[in-house]
């Protein structure tokens, strides 16, 4: 709740009026959330294609914002194929550029991803899920 005030403090100086209206989880999910024109919600770490997949496609099952752009979803599309490192960096950047032209979402904050364990274990590194994920770990004694 607090982060939807500081919303209505914010956007009061613009002449956005907002009213805060906080609902229960047990109804939020099915009364609120994809049903109302203007709801927040807190998400877990995704990968970058998980995340834009489940989003910002124009048949998103989670596209909050009902947003559809058909470029944005071509490229997302051809992005989570491109092999080559640098292509797919330019690509997500075309992507990036897309959203932030467009703000078809307010991302408020990221929540920051560590792993920590001793130096006699390798091969895991931080997830975007901040999950321990240890597919690729080893001991080293």
């Amino acid at each position: 709740q607090e982060l939807a005030i500081v919303y209505k403090e914010l956007a009061a100086p613009g002449g956005v009026n907002v009213t805060v209206q906080r609902s229960p989880e047990d109804s939020y999910w099915s009364n609120v959330w994809l049903v109302e024109p203007f709801t927040t919600v807190g998400w877990n770490g995704r990968t970058a294609d998980q995340a834009l997949s489940l989003v910002y496609l124009s048949d998103a099952p989670w596209n909050e914002s009902y947003y559809k752009n058909a470029e944005l979803d071509t490229l997302i599309n051809t992005a989570r194929g491109i092999k080559d490192q640098e292509e797919r960096t330019e690509a997500y950047g075309r992507i990036e550029q897309i959203l932030i032209d467009d703000v078809p979402r307010i991302v408020t904050s990221f929540k920051p991803v560590f792993v920590g364990m001793t130096n006699k274990v390798g091969g895991v590194a931080a997830h975007p899920s901040n999950w321990l994920v240890l597919r690729n770990a080893w001991l080293n004694q």
